[in-house]
């Protein structure tokens, strides 16, 4: 999102248009697919609800509790991490228009406090008041420093990997001397994504397993919203296991239909012609009225 804001000619509106088409088509898909799972297959589907309200405000993003009673999900409850998505899309969106220039500053100062300003129990407060909104800063702030890198010096790899070592060590510090709290979640998040980014060029070598991996990344939206459809309708059709064997061949076996499911929809809805022509059509009229 930090480059995305940056390239050159960057609108609010062409922006999220984009985040839209990107995060909308496959999340609805899959939410008008559970919403089916949960009529055939009511036992395995138990953990979510439906009436019209929570279907009308899981498709818009909207933070609401499950009719369930398991607390604020979604219909499909993967899609609560979406929630933060799409609200820090739009606040991003918004920085945008106010001053293209300084969106990402603006957009951070902002979100550093809202966690502490935001009214709790009104709308929106679920995500607005959260403090997991730090986790999408540390992430413009990752980008920000690793920009600064790629126009100097490329670090050389011996330093590159003392640096792995180097934020290694402090992650397993972190992870060992302190208790789970949200801080030390990002901290560690932030750790972890440096040390990702440190390596890559180390492992971009163009490889059998390299390639099979880059395949699954570009898969993996789809494969984080199915895999709790395909594992519910498994449960359905084996009930409790108890032969080890049995399991490990059942995990097998839902591992390759969610790798299957998820690369159907990235082809068929992520990438598909359609979905391309109509972003591209809403791009066109955004651009018409600005």
């Amino acid at each position: 999102m930090y480059f995305s804001v940056k390239r050159p000619g960057q609108t609010a509106a062409g922006f999220i248009v984009d985040r839209i088409f990107r995060i909308v088509p496959v999340y609805w898909f899959y939410t008008f697919l559970i919403i089916t799972c949960i009529y055939l297959f009511p036992i395995e589907f138990d953990y979510t609800g439906i009436n019209a309200s929570s279907i009308l405000a899981s498709l818009l993003f909207i933070p609401h509790s499950n009719p369930s009673g398991i607390g604020i999900f979604p219909t499909l409850t993967v899609g609560w991490t979406l929630n933060f998505e799409m609200f820090f899309y739009l606040f991003l969106a918004t920085c945008l228009l106010i001053n293209r220039k300084f969106a990402i500053v603006i957009c951070f100062a902002v979100l550093f406090i809202l966690p502490d300003v935001y009214p709790k129990e009104i709308a929106f407060s679920p995500v607005a008041s959260s403090y997991r909104l730090h986790e999408f800063l540390m992430g413009l702030l990752i980008a920000s420093l690793f920009s600064v890198q790629t126009k100097q010096e490329k670090i050389s790899l011996v330093m590159r990997m003392m640096l792995i070592l180097a934020l290694g060590f402090i992650a397993t510090a972190i992870a060992l001397l302190t208790h789970e709290s949200g801080t030390t979640r990002t901290a560690l998040a932030g750790i972890f994504v440096c040390l990702t980014l440190l390596f890559e060029p180390i492992a971009r070598r163009r490889h059998v397993i390299t390639d099979f991996l880059t395949r699954l990344g570009d898969k993996s939206y789809s494969t984080y919203l199915v895999h709790t459809l395909i594992i519910g309708i498994f449960l359905h059709f084996t009930g409790t296991l108890s032969d080890q064997y049995v399991i490990l061949l059942t995990l097998a076996a839902i591992s390759a239909t969610v790798h299957l499911a998820s690369s159907a929809t990235y082809s068929g809805i992520e990438r598909s012609q359609y979905v391309s022509r109509l972003k591209t059509r809403f791009s066109a009229a955004t651009l018409l009225r600005q």
